[in-house]
């Protein structure tokens, strides 16, 4: 599958998952104050706002996402069933 394909598959499951949801494209790269890498695993991370940011985010840098990854994961691979 190319680049663009994946992302729309993760957007219907996302948008059949959780409908109307805001989320953010996050891409990473290599970093740049560390000078010429041999390798670098860049990725990119589709991050759905499922909760509001209050003290401790804004304080700590870190956010909590109240669903375990497992299930998340599975909600999302059972959601590819009925896409439409």
């Amino acid at each position: 599958l190319g680049l663009a394909e994946i992302f729309a598959d993760a957007l219907r499951r996302l948008k059949k998952c959780i409908p109307g949801v805001p989320y953010n494209f996050v891409l990473h790269t290599g970093p740049l104050q560390n000078g010429e890498l041999d390798y670098y695993h860049f990725h990119f991370e589709i991050v759905p706002k499922l909760t509001s940011i209050a003290g401790f985010e804004w304080g700590s840098g870190f956010y909590i996402n109240p669903i375990p990854p497992e299930e998340a994961a599975a909600f999302l691979r059972d959601s590819s069933d009925n896409l439409s």
